[in-house]
């Protein structure tokens, strides 16, 4: 009994609150919060918040009233700095997500998402811009995303995660495609080919996977190398770049997974690979500039001594402040 009484007299007051646009209570604790166990939730649910918006819904009749009302508090909250937000915004959020049964196309820019429970919540073409979001509950748990990638046209999004998992979006990132498990150690690099159709990745393990992005099926496995930094597509997709740690650009035939061509060797680890638009250079950016040789090419000029990497022909060099261009004719 004392209980209940309680439990009323709370639901009365947050009620009053919510009601005069004065969230006291509000911002103190949360109503349902997501890192509780699956029964309190449900508990939550049922003693607080459902109770609380059948009070509301007496005193707003329609349901665009209520809303209309909510909105109007969220927005105040957000002019505040989220440590002065509380649990405000998220127990608004989560009345909001009870009354209309989900949160598509709302603007959720600028709030303290504190412990709100998503799981289930359909969130299509929310703004979660400057939102802060801590310690809420989604559907599918992510691993620690360790890189991520979008195609040309925006239309796929992907992420790799320390797991070895990629994870793939459809329609501009809105819909969840696939997941499947592409390595079994810790990736270090993933990219989309231009065409979207499919998606390249490495782990520490020093290989190269190439996948269809439509069916999350693997098309080849790269023999393996010392080490995998990033991976680079041609502009054609024709082929595939990948450096690493050994200072060895490696360049694979998308097709069959072959080498295209001997390694290319620099004397310093590769960080990060670039093709130009036009396909005809590949740029370079090493760990270590001198171990390139372009602190002396910087200051005498191209040579071909030092710097210019191995297994390569006679070519027009052009050394800068971060590594090489190599022309793709060399590259291939």
């Amino acid at each position: 009994m004392v209980l209940e009484y309680a439990t009323a007299r709370l639901i009365a007051e947050l009620g009053d609150e919510i009601a005069r646009g004065q969230l006291d209570r509000l911002h103190s604790f949360a109503l349902c919060h997501a890192q509780a166990k699956e029964y309190v939730r449900r508990s939550q649910e049922q003693l607080l918040l459902a109770p609380l918006l059948g009070q509301l819904r007496l005193t707003y009749p329609g349901q665009a009233a209520l809303e209309a009302h909510i909105f109007g508090l969220l927005d105040k909250l957000r002019g505040q700095a989220h440590a002065d937000q509380g649990y405000a915004a998220a127990n608004l959020v989560a009345l909001l997500g009870l009354l209309r049964e989900n949160l598509r196309g709302l603007d959720l820019s600028r709030l303290a998402l504190r412990g709100l429970p998503l799981q289930g919540v359909e969130l299509q073409d929310a703004n979660l811009s400057g939102a802060l979001v801590q310690d809420c509950l989604f559907t599918e748990g992510f691993g620690a995303i360790r890189m991520v990638a979008i195609s040309r046209d925006g239309q796929r999004w992907a992420a790799g995660s320390r797991r070895g998992e990629v994870w793939v979006w459809g329609d501009a990132g809105r819909a969840l495609r696939l997941v499947w498990q592409a390595h079994l150690i810790d990736m270090v690099a993933l990219v989309i080919s231009p065409d979207g159709d499919r998606l390249a990745s490495a782990d520490f393990g020093g290989s190269v996977k190439l996948w269809d992005v439509e069916r999350g099926t693997l098309l080849w496995t790269s023999e393996q190398t010392a080490s995998i930094n990033t991976l680079a597509f041609s502009a054609d997709a024709r082929v595939v770049a990948s450096g690493g740690g050994d200072g060895k650009i490696h360049i694979w035939d998308a097709q069959s997974g072959a080498a295209a061509r001997v390694p290319i060797e620099l004397r310093g680890g590769i960080a990060a690979l670039a093709w130009s638009p036009d396909g005809r250079l590949l740029a370079c950016g090493c760990m270590d500039i001198s171990s390139c040789g372009l602190r002396s090419s910087l200051r005498q000029g191209p040579r071909r001594s030092s710097g210019t990497p191995r297994g390569c022909p006679a070519w027009p060099s052009r050394p800068m402040a971060h590594g090489w261009l190599v022309p793709a004719s060399t590259a291939r």
